[in-house]
């Protein structure tokens, strides 16, 4: 029967028909990421409560094929509310006070779906026409950045689409910034973004970094004849981008000179060629997307940026959430296998073992990925590149991908005798003197001994009676933001703030 929380709700109906290949080992295969955004979109469109997913009762392992798709699908979307039904089941859905949307991810649904009472009159699909090369390559991108794992990234990303579309007369900011760490894709995003809101008009991308300071403004806005040695009169980026979209990556590295004209550019919505003295200069037709790796809140505190165009460029935002966040989100497995896939595609149609794969995830989630998806992508290349040079038909297995791994450990920069100095000296940094003290006992006995709980007897020496040295040590030094981390020279690690 139909569940209570689907009567009188709004419900998306996902018919999977014979797919009885969809899912293996109670992940979806065969487009399941395609799919599963597809249908996000859907909810999201057409503002659904709920979703249904409706299996054929003659379709050997239907039952299975369906709850386990269903349970995917709550992973992804934990808000809305999932169940699934069978066929048999379609007197119950007639009979339900329920507004029914209808989304096949298989072609030929039963006729009676679409006479079920409040039906929407259109039937989205997930197939039919095979995508566009490009659609096809963006709707990678997509999965491949992970973008589409988490509802919240999906809805800011779909707020971000309709500024970028919005029309002038709507008078809504033109300006979108996107923050993360180096490697997170903040690139990759905003071309994608750009290819959706504007396909058919003009992309540019200035990484700001690059510009030399003195031609900064020349090469932005425009020159004109005569304006400096050798000048003449030509476009800057902002004309360049037309009525399509202007990356400026990297943004906290203008200089503030630069800066003030942003400000006056955006605010005015006009522009003039450096060196132009007469005439009202030029239109803006084009959106920004603006992209930075800093936090330009402290680089306003420090006076490298100015506040009032952070203001400006910072009303619509994202902030894309580092690597190693990602994989300690509730589906960061999912996310990680979509990952593997798309790249190893990408890059030869490499094959990796289900050992290898079993290997290289469990390094993934203990490794922290300093350089994001950049840093894994490079990886997923290393690996593609040893099944030329080892000639294993593009396959990785087991051992190599354990080769692949041990050779990254090896490059991960070893501390030196300095670093536990330098890192007790941070420490202190943030407490007043009284806890000084106690700070260096706890450094002292972490670097004598190997185990949290050979460092916790010493630590609490003379003291109260605890039940369990290592626990108690452990969390007594999480107040000070340390770790216990046996690969230190002190055994002691700084907790990073996500």
């Amino acid at each position: 029967m139909i569940p209570d929380f689907m009567k009188s709700s709004d419900v998306l109906l996902v018919w999977i028909g014979r797919m009885t290949d969809f899912v293996v080992n109670d992940i979806p295969e065969n487009h399941a990421d395609s799919t599963v955004n597809a249908i996000g979109d859907a909810v999201e469109r057409y503002g659904c409560d709920s979703i249904a997913v409706l299996w054929d009762e003659s379709s050997s392992g239907g039952d299975g094929l369906a709850q386990s798709f269903a349970g995917y699908l709550s992973r992804a979307y934990p808000n809305i509310n999932t169940a699934t039904l069978s066929t048999a089941e379609w007197e119950s859905l007639k009979a339900a006070q329920s507004y029914f949307t209808i989304f096949c991810i298989a072609s030929n649904p039963p006729s009676w779906i679409n006479n079920l009472p409040g039906t929407l009159a259109s039937t989205d699909s997930a197939v039919g026409d095979q995508p566009s090369s490009e659609a096809s390559h963006l709707e990678s991108t997509w999965s491949t950045l992970g973008f589409v794992d988490s509802q919240t990234l999906r809805r800011k990303i779909s707020t971000l689409q309709v500024i970028l579309k919005s029309p002038a007369d709507f008078n809504l900011s033109r300006c979108i910034l996107l923050t993360g760490e180096t490697g997170v894709g903040k690139t990759r995003l905003a071309e994608l973004l750009a290819k959706q809101a504007r396909p058919s008009k003009p992309y540019v991308h200035v990484n700001c970094a690059t510009l030399p300071p003195q031609l900064a403004d020349s090469m932005i806005f425009g020159s004109v004849k005569g304006a400096f040695s050798d000048s003449v009169d030509k476009k800057g980026y902002i004309e360049a981008a037309g009525k399509g979209i202007l990356f400026l990556d990297e943004v906290g590295e203008l200089p503030l000179e630069t800066q003030a004209h942003l400000l006056t550019v955006l605010e005015s919505e006009r522009h003039h060629r450096f060196g132009q003295t007469e005439g009202e200069g030029y239109p803006i037709e084009c959106k920004f997307i603006f992209g930075t790796n800093k936090d330009l809140w402290a680089e306003v505190r420090a006076g490298r940026f100015r506040e009032d165009l952070l203001h400006r460029i910072d009303t619509h935002n994202l902030e894309i959430p580092p690597l190693r966040k990602r994989l300690k989100s509730p589906i960061g497995d999912v996310f990680l296998s979509s990952l593997i896939k798309n790249l190893c595609g990408e890059h030869g149609q490499i094959h990796l073992t289900n050992n290898a794969q079993k290997a290289l995830m469990c390094f993934a989630k203990d490794y922290q990925w300093p350089g994001n998806i950049r840093e894994f992508k490079q990886l997923i290349q290393t690996a593609a590149a040893s099944t030329l040079l080892h000639g294993t038909k593009r396959t990785v297995s087991s051992h190599l991908m354990n080769l692949i791994i041990a050779e990254k450990m090896s490059e991960v920069p070893v501390q030196t005798a300095e670093q536990p100095v330098e890192l007790m000296a941070k420490i202190k940094q943030r407490w007043p003197a009284y806890a000084h003290g106690e700070i260096e006992a706890i450094f002292k006995a972490a670097a004598a001994h190997g185990t949290g709980a050979e460092a916790g007897k010493e630590f609490f020496f003379g003291g109260k009676k605890v039940a369990n040295y290592s626990d108690a040590f452990k969390k007594h030094i999480r107040k000070f933001g340390i770790k216990w981390d046996k690969t230190s020279p002190c055994h002691l690690s700084e907790i990073l703030q996500h």
